[in-house]
């Protein structure tokens, strides 16, 4: 589950009643690490904010490189995680470049926007 920080932006003006309280934007989710919560082609709404507790979902970036990820902090280091098995965790060194965007509150088809879009 990554996104591109440079990529292609998309503004939709849509019915507030389906995003939940205090959502600040959304993100296209590309790729499968987060499944079974999150699919590929789905919305995930976030509040934007500079921190993310241990065990909350957020976006981020390491290193330029965008991600949907749940945040692991703890006697081992930090660590990005997917909820999808198959992908190993995202280990962040001091060295690297750690940047939070925001933390997942919900999400949506792409499909269920189309219904409320202004």
């Amino acid at each position: 589950g990554n996104f591109l920080v440079d990529g292609p932006k998309e503004t939709v003006h849509i019915d507030e009643s389906i995003l939940p309280e205090d959502t600040t934007f959304g993100v296209r989710i590309s790729g499968d690490s987060m499944e079974p919560e999150f699919h590929d082609g789905q919305i995930a709404w976030v509040l934007q904010q500079e921190s993310v507790a241990n065990g909350e979902i957020g976006i981020f970036a390491l290193n330029g490189e965008a991600y949907i990820k749940k945040l692991q902090n703890d006697k081992n280091g930090i660590f990005l995680i997917s909820l999808n098995e198959k992908y190993a965790p995202i280990k962040v060194s001091e060295n690297d470049r750690l940047d939070i965007f925001g933390k997942v509150l919900g999400k949506c088809n792409a499909s269920d926007i189309a219904k409320h879009c202004r």
